[in-house]
């Protein structure tokens, strides 16, 4: 995958937020030439700082406070939100149709030059992610994003260059999506698993399952190992 893909594209942004994931998105998808409309459950009045921010993209349009089929019809590309859950009835009708479902996270391990260092875990991941990127700051440029909210991604993505280093904070929901491109960070880091967010995983076997997906991606190259560090 390449920039050049979403150029001309119909992109759907499913959920917008409030930290900021859906104006990434949305912001990358309207700077790579394609026609975006962002679709989200809440009403405008929630998410008013999320859209004050994408105002200036006057050809992004707006369907806040419920989900439209046609929608998801008309789309190309839709790009989800990762708190989304993967059996939405709007998910299954893109399904239907064959559109291409990807997400913002999904997105930028495929197009980052950069190498990623990824942090999950129960807890502690934030402020892991922070110190880690506040230490290497010393020695390299470094960017911080992901789960950690109100950090740009895509829309910087033409910034971060091959010598530069990215500290991602990934949730359970991202981690998960990994498995759809197969990919994972350079270097994963784990903090800790405890139960959590089983009425989304099911189980705390499912949920240990997609946190796992941090290093089961990991590429094994003898000229650039993979680092994976347990209990950080």
């Amino acid at each position: 995958m390449n920039k050049g893909f979403f150029t001309g594209k119909k992109i759907l942004i499913m959920g917008l937020g409030r930290f900021g994931g859906g104006v990434d998105a949305a912001e990358f998808a309207v700077k790579a030439g394609a026609k975006v409309v962002v679709t989200d459950l809440a009403q405008p009045q929630q998410l008013a700082d999320s859209v004050d921010r994408l105002k200036k993209f006057a050809d992004i349009e707006f369907h806040l406070g419920g989900h439209k089929e046609s929608d998801f019809e008309w789309a190309d590309v839709i790009i989800v939100n990762p708190a989304v859950p993967d059996d939405n009835r709007f998910l299954k009708i893109a399904c239907r149709h064959n559109k291409f479902i990807t997400s913002q996270v999904n997105i930028f391990f495929q197009l980052c030059p950069a190498t990623i260092i990824g942090v999950t875990g129960t807890n502690g991941k934030s402020t892991t992610a922070a110190l880690l990127a506040h230490l290497l700051r010393s020695h390299e440029k470094v960017w911080l994003g992901g789960n950690i909210g109100h950090q740009p991604l895509l829309a910087v993505i033409d910034r971060i260059g091959p010598a530069d280093m990215v500290v991602l904070e990934l949730s359970s929901f991202q981690t998960k999506q990994l498995a759809q491109i197969q990919k994972g960070p350079e270097v994963s880091v784990l903090t800790n698993l405890t139960p959590n967010h089983l009425d989304r995983h099911g189980s705390f076997a499912d949920y240990c399952a997609a946190k796992e997906n941090i290093f089961r991606f990991q590429k094994c190259d003898v000229n650039r190992p993979a680092v994976s560090i347990f209990n950080a």
